[in-house]
């Protein structure tokens, strides 16, 4: 299944390992474009036109659905490795407050096997990772893979998986009928905002954030910059209110993420960005919620860190 050219496709139907297949095997089928974004919800409404950089391709590879920078970085290995990865890939890495690092779970079950032995690896060669955050991924793939099995048995999800991964699973994807929501031709989908919404303070999420494995992937983004791929990270902005309150009182957790991830993005001398300061965020009732910005802001943003 391609990504439309002509009309918003309604993809809501795909279940979250769907979505993001299409949009890997969009990507793997496509001339490289020159400027990709990866990551998440937060990330999904940035758009070509708000971009403001009409003379370069685009694409929004960000998959919603509980993804984080460690899914950000299987998709774009996968798309280096073959020649096709954009020359310009701008990763998302969720505000440290959020503490979001989940392992990419919507791959194949070989492949997340592969990856669950990668960091097995890296943790008995690195110096960086103890023995204890070692048992820590070793834990989270084994509750991974447990979820997963639990998955299986919902019939209308299997069903659905044989059909879609036999080319029969169409029906799901569907031109965007008048008042839906779709997907773009650049992979891009409005976050429709209640401007009537109240906007509540984030709460520090638990610790999460590996030091010592965020430390690998940062050097497997700056193995992929190596092979001539420009890499922007950045953190992601949260609203305003958050933003204000989180810089008066950081986070014991979100502080240690913070200066670690900037300590090696010096020493694999990458391109990173910590969130946007409260006085330079867009204050509007256009935000979908605290960790969800509009479009035109984020994408301005963007532009800005691009063409920097």
């Amino acid at each position: 299944m391609r990504i439309s050219k002509e009309k918003p496709l309604f993809l809501d139907s795909l279940t979250t390992t769907e979505l993001a297949e299409t949009k890997l095997q969009h990507g793997l089928s496509n001339v490289p474009y020159e400027i990709g974004v990866f990551g998440s919800s937060r990330n999904v409404n940035v758009n070509s036109g708000d971009l403001g950089l009409p003379n370069k391709s685009f694409f929004n590879f960000a998959v919603p659905g509980g993804t984080s920078i460690r899914w950000s970085l299987h998709i774009l290995e996968q798309l280096s490795l073959t020649g096709h990865a954009p020359r310009a890939a701008i990763i998302m890495f969720d505000h440290a407050e959020l503490q979001v690092y989940g392992n990419p779970w919507l791959s194949p079950l070989p492949t997340r096997w592969k990856h669950a032995a990668l960091d097995l690896k890296a943790g008995l060669d690195s110096s960086l990772i103890s023995h204890k955050d070692v048992l820590r991924m070793i834990w989270r793939y084994g509750f991974q893979e447990f979820r997963i099995f639990k998955r299986s048995f919902n019939w209308e999800l299997l069903t659905r998986g044989i059909l879609y991964y036999l080319g029969l699973g169409n029906n799901y994807a569907r031109p965007a009928k008048a008042g839906e929501v779709g997907y773009a031709r650049d992979g891009s989908r409005p976050l429709p905002a209640d401007p009537n919404a109240k906007i509540n303070i984030i709460k520090p999420g638990l610790p999460s954030v590996i030091m010592g494995y965020l430390s690998t992937d940062l050097e497997r983004l700056a193995a992929i910059r190596n092979r001539g791929v420009r890499v922007i990270i950045y953190e992601s902005p949260i609203h305003p209110k958050s933003a204000e309150k989180f810089e008066l009182n950081v986070s014991p957790i979100a502080k240690r993420t913070r200066q670690h991830f900037l300590a090696e993005c010096r020493r694999f001398e990458l391109e990173c960005h910590l969130a946007i300061p409260s006085n330079k965020l867009l204050k509007t009732k256009l935000w979908r919620d605290a960790t969800h910005p509009p479009a035109a802001f984020l994408s301005s943003y963007l532009r800005s860190l691009i063409i920097h």
